[in-house]
């Protein structure tokens, strides 16, 4: 990167699937609202942010980085909080 200064985004997420029960409840949803079965429907999930949402963007980002001209490479390195699992 050139030098200058930075704002820093970090975002981290994980899948969670939906066990076969909550699967086959909302196929039999589907089906009576005369929705077709797709492949959509074979997997089912949640994506669980595990960042706090103020660090995934620009625009609400506490974390800023000068980046110096340097021939080898700079590390950054943020003791963030994640959120506690559900």
């Amino acid at each position: 990167m050139p030098p200058g200064e930075y704002k820093v985004t970090i975002v981290a997420d994980i899948w969670k699937e939906t066990n076969k029960k909550e699967l086959e409840t909302m196929k039999a949803s589907a089906a009576r609202q005369g929705a077709i079965e797709d492949s959509s429907m074979t997997a089912a999930g949640q994506l669980i942010h595990v960042i706090p949402p103020e660090y995934n963007t620009i625009e609400s980002t506490p974390l800023r980085e000068t980046v110096l001209k340097s021939a080898s490479p700079s590390e950054f390195n943020y003791d963030i909080t994640t959120k506690k699992k559900k």
